[in-house]
């Protein structure tokens, strides 16, 4: 196990190494100009010129690079190109408040997606499993954005006198808040884990040692629960991992509909909107690390389930 955590792990370097190349491509392919957005309009040439000399934009791009990864080694994000402030505690600051956002929507996705697998796979063919599958196909089809307005014109406007719900003007306060943005972020990916835990149930309930439980009278719940679902759980993980990547890209727009102040959030307004690329790059990698770390975890998950599956 420890030897395959370390394959694992060497095996990341180039995986992020790539991520950091695109990154810092992609996001100097942005229209725009930082000096522009820095000195104003009414710049003149030699002032931009000489703000692009300052931030190191005048030199060429494989120079640029070579800086950031020499900054990168010691964890060093750089600067704010336009406060002048470290960029990696404001990152990791904001960070956490989407991981704090992401989990709960995985807490959603997970426990709404397992239990509607479980039921209709019980249930093949009931008003239950139809029920279920219409819910999953239904959550799968909504966009984020328009859920999320929906829960807050439903809960923060017509039914606020009841609820109590609205977000404060920092956009986060008590647990309650993580409600809204929690579930609008949670359904779609619940949507999947629900088909996903259906169909591999469905499948392992007809395998023989399932057969030979119930002859030997096994109860239908041990059954259930303690043989098909810890088998069925295998290719369900691998979606759980994947799934994890698509609630922190998610996060952007949930963040900026229901004002959490999330990575997501740092990205679009303080990020991308203001040319500002070490924000842009750092939060980014940080998301990158996270998914990535995310992953391997679930790798490791597989040989806790499934002894047959062994890493030497």
């Amino acid at each position: 196990m420890v030897g395959y955590l370390v394959r694992r792990l060497l095996l990341a370097i180039p995986t992020l190494l790539g991520v950091t190349f695109l990154i810092f491509a992609v996001v100097r392919l942005q229209p725009g100009d930082p000096a522009l957005v820095i000195a104003g309009e009414a710049a003149t040439k030699e002032q931009l010129e000489s703000i692009r000399r300052a931030l190191g934009l005048d030199r060429p791009f494989w120079t640029q690079y070579l800086i950031f990864m020499e900054g990168l080694m010691r964890g060093d994000l750089g600067r704010s190109i336009k406060t002048n402030e470290p960029v990696a505690p404001k990152v990791l600051q904001r960070f956490g408040q989407t991981i704090e956002l992401t989990l709960a929507a995985m807490l959603v996705a997970t426990t709404i997606g397992l239990l509607a697998g479980v039921l209709s796979a019980m249930r093949p063919y009931s008003w239950v499993d139809g029920l279920s599958m219409f819910g999953a196909l239904f959550g799968v089809s909504i966009p984020v954005f328009w859920q999320g307005l929906m829960l807050m014109w439903v809960f923060a406007l017509l039914l606020h006198q009841w609820t109590g719900w609205g977000l404060p003007a920092t956009g986060r306060g008590t647990l309650w808040h993580l409600v809204l943005p929690a579930i609008a972020l949670g359904t779609s990916s619940a949507a999947i884990l629900a088909r996903m835990t259906r169909a591999t149930m469905l499948e392992v309930l007809h395998q023989e040692y399932i057969t030979t439980a119930r002859a030997k009278g096994v109860s239908e719940r041990a059954v259930v629960y303690k043989h098909a679902l810890k088998n069925a759980l295998i290719p369900v993980l691998t979606v759980f991992g994947l799934q994890f990547g698509a609630l922190l890209s998610g996060a952007v727009l949930t963040e900026t509909v229901f004002a959490w102040p999330g990575v997501g959030r740092l990205i679009v307004e303080e990020g991308i909107l203001p040319r500002d690329y070490p924000i842009v790059q750092g939060a980014i990698l940080v998301v990158a690390v996270a998914f990535v770390m995310v992953n391997l975890l679930v790798d490791l998950l597989y040989g806790y389930i499934d002894p047959r599956i062994r890493y030497d």
